[in-house]
């Protein structure tokens, strides 16, 4: 074989091993450059800022309705005469002006609604990226976990102990390691699962392979500002009431105006008609009636709830900042006492003899209880998002971005 045909078999060989790790390369994606994602590809955050748009739209300009002209022709014998007719309606005065506030008054209490929703969207993607990354982090203990016990089982068995104890210790190992199997494929579903909810959010994820970064655990800031749940109810209550106050306009008459214009039989002859008619609200009294009865119990049901979310609101928000407070703590419990002090034990069982019975039951124990409790951090810091997704929520706060 030549000089040139080894070269060109190592250029090969270079290419197939080269290729294959780029093309499984994997890329990491931090929490802030999610929520980016979402905020300009989620399709939610899209339909509610198309609804709110559509609510803008119907608020602007003055309802009322359109008006009519016609051309018409009359036969009388054996002359024809051609017409025009112009015909409006126009609503009493009050009504164009309530009209208008009341399409206002829903439009800026849509808006605050949908002020609510998108940071509602954005605190559950908050939550799902940390349970993508939760996930991950799971089931790279869990592995590390199932690697350990089988490398544990088969260093029992180069024991030369004998007795029944160890047996029973042997056994006991092998079905903690099988049971584990099912843990890691329980780990592997829920990781695709959590990962399928991100491509939900941000659809160009779907081409990509990704590695989560552990987020930074922030602490909830409560703005002093009144609680956008009761600003939202506060401007639905004055919505109602300016529909309450439209329905009652429904007792009031319409005026309606036609003008038409004939050509008379002669040349120099033109007919003339208008017409100013006025309408008889009395005469669909029991219709107007039932509006404004609608009208009144709309009203009285957003009255009941803004109540309602003014005395539960505050309690709600003092629970989750509690509970917040809570799992923080016992995270950086976790992550700064109980898991440095167990890693410390794994390192000092490695100058322990594992060849004894005590040295095996110490060794077990001391490493699964070091990867427990990874698992543990790794399960409060999902909790703790979760409660802190409620907070979020409850102060309409977009902590990491605007809107």
């Amino acid at each position: 074989m030549n000089l040139k045909t080894v070269s060109i078999l190592a250029l090969i060989f270079c290419f197939l091993s080269v290729v294959p790790g780029q093309a499984m390369a994997k890329e990491k994606l931090t929490l802030d450059e999610f929520l980016g994602l979402v905020r300009t590809e989620s399709p939610d955050l899209a339909i509610e800022t198309a609804t709110i748009d559509a609510f803008k739209s119907r608020a602007s300009g003055i309802n009322i309705p359109p008006g009519m002209v016609g051309w018409m022709q009359m036969k009388t014998g054996g002359d024809t005469s051609n017409g025009v007719e112009v015909f409006q309606e126009v609503p009493f005065p009050t009504k164009i002006i309530q009209d208008k506030r009341t399409r206002t008054l829903d439009y800026e209490t849509q808006k605050q609604m949908g002020f609510l929703q998108k940071t509602g969207i954005l605190a559950k993607a908050r939550v799902a990226y940390v349970e993508f990354w939760g996930a991950s982090a799971r089931l790279a203990v869990l592995k590390e976990k199932h690697h350990w016990l089988r490398h544990h089982a088969e260093l029992f068995k180069t024991t030369t102990l004998s007795d029944n104890t160890a047996k029973v210790h042997l056994l006991g190992v092998e079905s903690e390691t099988d049971l584990l199997e099912n843990e890691v494929l329980e780990a592997e579903a829920a990781l695709t699962e959590a990962r399928n909810l991100l491509n939900g959010l941000v659809p160009s994820l779907a081409e990509r392979t990704l590695v989560p970064v552990e987020p930074v655990l922030q602490s909830p800031k409560i703005p002093s500002s009144k609680n956008p749940f009761i600003t939202w109810k506060e401007k639905e209550l004055k919505a109602k009431k300016a529909e309450l106050a439209l329905a009652k306009q429904s007792y009031l008459p319409d005026v309606s105006v036609r003008f038409r214009t004939f050509e008379g039989m002669s040349a120099s002859q033109v007919d003339r008609e208008l017409m100013v008619g006025v309408t008889v609200p009395l005469l669909s009294f029991g219709q107007s009636r039932a509006q404004v009865k609608t009208a009144n119990a709309e009203k009285v049901k957003a009255e009941a709830e803004l109540k309602k979310i003014s005395t539960t609101s505050q309690s709600m928000l003092s629970s989750f900042t509690k509970k917040a407070e809570s799992l923080k703590s016992q995270f950086y419990t976790l992550k700064n006492k109980l898991i440095p002090r167990a890693k410390e034990r794994v390192e000092l069982m490695k100058n322990i003899s594992p060849r004894t019975m005590e040295g095996l039951d110490e060794h077990k124990m001391v490493m699964t209880d070091y990867l427990d409790l990874r698992l543990k951090a790794v399960n409060l810091r999902v909790e703790y998002e979760k409660n802190f997704q409620e907070i979020l929520q409850l102060t309409g706060n977009t902590q990491g971005g605007t809107l």
